[in-house]
């Protein structure tokens, strides 16, 4: 097993006061079916074997996406990714975060990489113009429109 990862709440203001979840599939096949569509791991949690990391590279250069890439690059090396049910990390989020996951920058980044994961084989033309229509909305939304977005659809609370 390559990668192990878990659950992650989110939390605005005090850790009492859980405004969402980011859920992720638990088994290798499910994982490689989301990965598709999302990033398939909370980053926050993870346990990573060293000699796969340096097997495929590390961290990529992006300024972001990273982690996706690296979920991404696992899976197409064939390495098993596992999330466990429990929520390891609860995670402050505050407007700054929802900001940052739109704009024309973030977008044109997100759809070439779209393009080039589809090719190391995690998605389908299907999948890349599904979740690339998706984020095109995402990035022209507002902040405060993403904000709910996120909240209510994406990262449902319990």
């Amino acid at each position: 097993m390559a990668v192990v990862g878990g659950q992650v709440s989110e939390f605005l203001g005090t850790e009492y006061n859980i405004v969402g979840y980011r859920r992720v599939p638990l088994v290798p096949k499910e994982i490689e079916r989301f990965a598709a569509y999302r990033s398939p791991i909370n980053n926050p949690t993870v346990m990573i074997n060293k000699s796969a990391l340096l097997n495929i590279g590390g961290y990529s250069g992006l300024n972001v996406l990273e982690d996706y890439d690296l979920w991404v690059r696992f899976l197409s090396a064939e390495y098993v990714l596992v999330n466990i049910p429990e929520v390891l990390v609860n995670m402050r989020v505050d407007n700054n975060m929802y900001k940052r996951r739109g704009g024309i920058k973030y977008l044109h980044t997100y759809i070439k990489q779209k393009k080039i994961w589809k090719h190391k084989g995690i998605g389908t033309n299907r999948t890349v113009v599904i979740s690339s229509l998706a984020m095109i909305g995402n990035a022209i939304f507002p902040v405060l429109l993403r904000k709910i977005l996120y909240q209510r659809l994406l990262h449902k609370r319990k």
